[in-house]
């Protein structure tokens, strides 16, 4: 019997602990040895939520690898993007395997670094690219690759980020400035545009244009009598982007507010409304993301492409329309609906939403770790194969980046 893959994490936010659940839960597989992350806090929780001692918490990677590389086998990168490039490299010169939270990295130079070390070092290199794992999305490629609906001619794909989340993230938090995370055209729909070329079978994209409407257009509906913070606001009742009611009413995202010493939770989701970013009014703050953006590309295998993001909406799901020569198809996550020209009778499947991407995360770190202990096993989402998704969305940001600056 093979020993457990020996893992450790950078990052120990949200991402990494959907994916060291399924390390603790396959003992058998592979076993957590350490985790590196800056803040004392989400460290401590993260012991905490995996029983992993202290001794084995780090600050940085620099320190987890200096102390524990000879043994840890695999590296789960979930830090923040601007440091995968870094993190990675250095993981892979410590000859471990890399696990790297989308997107890969900031560059398409940098993925084809990441890439070409991993290869030269004969290791392997995944990425987070959680959609090709997706039942739904599986069912989808499956349908096509089957061929009875020929060949895919064009495709309409649209993201909705869903208000909640576009609010929390992209235009309240973490992703607000580019500049210090990455664009969410990149951050976001990276594994959406390796979608459109997974399931046309493509390999690249020629012909990539965009169109983008900034998200800065909103202060012109800001009502007269705002304040700059919804906790002190008169119209924060009525607004459909209240930080009270988004956090303190339906007490959404709020796991990632990190509590004081002896703070109970509704303290700790006063103090993030009174004093931090997420208490700001939507309409003022200064994101950089837009509230709507199209790419148009055509596939190496000649199909059309558009992928939409739209940043607020109340979704928050993808919805597909795929032209084939012989047939079309129609979903959106929860309904698939396929149909062969001259057929009056479609066939849909049914989907129903579950935990951690609908099990989609959990497939990804299986198959990771089955990509090293097998060594002819190879993983749906590589790094290598991320270098052409990467690049549309950076092309696609360079566009449009003057643009949604106010």
């Amino acid at each position: 019997m093979k020993s457990p893959v020996r893992i450790a994490v950078t990052g120990a936010g949200n991402r990494a602990r959907k994916y060291t659940q399924y390390i603790l839960s396959h003992p058998g597989d592979a076993i957590l040895i350490a985790a590196a992350d800056p803040d004392s806090r989400r460290r401590e929780r993260f012991a905490a939520e995996t029983l992993l001692e202290a001794s084995r918490l780090y600050a940085t990677d620099e320190e987890m690898l200096a102390e524990r590389a000879d043994e840890i086998d695999a590296v789960i990168i979930a830090s923040p993007d601007r440091h995968h490039y870094r993190q990675a490299m250095r993981a892979l010169r410590h000859g471990c395997h890399i696990l790297v939270e989308k997107p890969v990295a900031c560059s398409s130079s940098e993925v084809a670094d990441i890439a070409r070390e991993a290869t030269d070092r004969r290791l392997v290199a995944g990425v987070c690219h959680v959609l090709r794992y997706h039942p739904y999305f599986q069912t989808l490629h499956s349908l096509i690759a089957e061929g009875s609906l020929g060949t895919p001619v064009a495709i309409h794909h649209r993201i909705s980020v869903g208000l909640d989340r576009a609010l929390h993230t992209f235009i309240r938090g973490p992703w607000a400035d580019s500049r210090m995370t990455s664009p969410p055209i990149l951050s976001k729909c990276c594994h959406d545009a390796d979608l459109l070329l997974w399931l046309t079978g493509a390999t690249g994209a020629t012909d990539i244009n965009t169109m983008a409407s900034p998200l800065f257009i909103l202060r012109n509906d800001r009502p007269a009598t705002a304040s700059d913070r919804c906790i002190d606001c008169n119209a924060e009742s009525d607004c459909p982007f209240s930080a009270v009611d988004l956090y303190s009413r339906r007490g959404l995202w709020t796991d990632n507010f990190d509590p004081q010493p002896d703070e109970t939770h509704r303290q700790t989701i006063d103090r993030y409304l009174r004093h931090s970013r997420f208490g700001r009014c939507a309409y003022i703050c200064d994101t950089d993301a837009p509230l709507s953006q199209s790419i148009n590309l055509t596939t190496d295998t000649g199909c059309l492409a558009t992928l939409t993001l739209d940043m607020i909406g109340d979704s928050g799901r993808r919805t597909t329309h795929i032209v084939l020569t012989r047939g079309e198809i129609h979903g959106d996550e929860l309904t698939l609906t396929h149909q062969r020209f001259g057929n009056r009778q479609p066939a849909t499947t049914q989907f129903t939403p579950g935990p951690y991407h609908s099990g989609a995360d959990h497939a990804l770190v299986s198959d990771f770790i089955t990509a090293i202990r097998n060594p002819t096993h190879r993983m749906k989402a590589t790094i290598a194969e991320a270098q052409a998704s990467t690049e549309i969305c950076l092309q696609a940001y360079e566009a449009i980046s003057c643009t949604t600056k106010s």
